[in-house]
């Protein structure tokens, strides 16, 4: 059992000592116009995101799963930057056609169940929050 003590007594000390180690960080200026482009960028992509959701059918198909349009518009505009991304592109690589519904909602569903586990916010009744 002694030996088992030092053991552990000489990871917690070496653990410790490392975490007083900093990490190099890096720095620099960013432009102007290349934060003005990301933003335009982004609300592209949330742009695309909207207009994807505006389709009469997919919002039919999102009030027969319960889901308010209120609630997916307010979701939409809560997304950061790179969850519009995401979501943008997962759109651009669904297929044309009837399938392209189904995948929509069934992002959309997960984007809204995701931030109902994360605690964000409450739009289904069946999740518990991890906060």
């Amino acid at each position: 059992m002694k030996i088992w003590k030092r053991i552990v007594a000489t990871y917690a000390v070496v653990s410790m000592a490392l975490l007083g180690i900093p990490a190099p960080a890096v720095a620099g200026l960013v432009a102007t116009d290349q934060v003005a482009a990301a933003a335009r960028g982004a609300q592209a992509e949330r742009s695309r995101v909207e207009a994807a959701l505006a389709r009469q059918d997919v919002q039919d198909g999102l009030i027969r799963h319960g889901v308010k349009p209120q609630d997916v518009k307010s979701r939409v505009d809560a997304l950061t930057d790179e969850e519009a991304r995401l979501v943008a592109n997962q759109i651009d690589q669904l297929p044309a056609g009837g399938d392209s519904v189904l995948g929509v909602l069934l992002l959309i569903f997960l984007v809204l169940l995701f931030t109902d586990i994360m605690g964000w916010t409450k739009v289904f009744p069946f999740t518990k929050s991890m906060r």
